[in-house]
């Protein structure tokens, strides 16, 4: 299974990849999860909800285009380098902005759940996205 994810062609939190990839998630900002982020930034898109980007442009001097909001449960189709990703994000209820990450990518599916507390309401969002 780890080296299925390794393969994916996007990175969750993991802003000081070895391996290359174009398209990054942000599911929150602390500190172990915006590590390797910088001014200028150049590795690629960074998804993220409209709380993180606002506190990701007050701590680093990122351009604008590269910070792409996402809605909370809405499946948002993301063209990547490799293929589409479908990508669905819930309330991580961990702190203001804070997401996990449904991503469909070909026959995978993964639930990116970074810090989270879930409770009724996100299990039931996290059902609503499962295949059928």
């Amino acid at each position: 299974m780890i080296e299925r994810l390794l393969q994916l062609p996007y990175a969750v939190d993991s802003f000081e990849q070895v391996r290359r990839v174009d398209t990054y998630f942000l599911s929150h900002c602390h500190e172990d999860h915006i590590k390797g982020l910088r001014d200028r930034w150049a590795g690629g898109l960074i998804y993220l909800s409209a709380t993180s980007k606002a506190i990701v442009r007050s701590l680093f001097d990122i351009e604008e285009s590269v910070l792409c909001v996402l809605e909370e449960g809405v499946c948002h189709r993301i063209e990547t380098s490799c293929g589409l990703l479908r990508v669905t994000p819930i309330d991580a209820c961990h702190c203001p902005g804070s997401f996990m990450f449904h991503i469909e990518f070909k026959e995978e599916a993964v639930l990116h759940c970074a810090d989270c507390r879930p409770g009724v309401c996100q299990l039931e969002a996290i059902r609503q996205t499962m295949p059928r």
